[in-house]
């Protein structure tokens, strides 16, 4: 009963998240993004929460970042920081990255990508493309 409770209240969270997006699939995603199968964009933001890619274009792995910098045009600055790296009954790969702004993380940005026998085929997560960055000095 508890865990049917929780599937339920999992999904419904979903859905909830996922009503407020703007979502592309197949064709549209494509046009989107070279090789993707479905896009999400949540409301407000101009980066993606969500993305998949057409079998046959996964990334390898060891060149996520690149193309993931390049397809969503990122700052230089900006990179990422591993946080967590689980593996399911499946065997796929989740790796939970933290973005970073000159090394520094940034609070609430944070980035999982599924990746399996070496191959990436999804992410998921809220990224900043943009940062307002002030500097000043204290005194006390």
């Amino acid at each position: 009963m508890k865990k049917t409770f929780f599937i339920l209240l999992s999904l419904l969270l979903c859905i909830a998240y996922i009503s407020h997006a703007q979502i592309y699939i197949s064709s549209e995603a494509s046009k989107k993004i070279t090789g993707a199968d479905c896009i999400a964009f949540k409301e407000g933001h101009d980066l993606p929460v969500y993305l998949k890619l057409r079998q046959g274009y996964e990334i390898n792995f060891s060149e996520w970042q690149q193309w993931i910098s390049k397809v969503m045009k990122l700052n230089p600055k900006i990179g990422f920081s591993i946080s967590n790296i689980q593996k399911d009954q499946t065997g796929d790969l989740h790796y939970r990255y933290v973005q970073t702004y000159d090394n520094v993380p940034i609070h609430g940005a944070v980035l999982i990508v599924h990746s399996k026998n070496g191959k990436v085929y999804s992410f998921n997560g809220e990224l900043v493309s943009t940062l307002s960055i002030a500097n000043s000095n204290v005194l006390s």
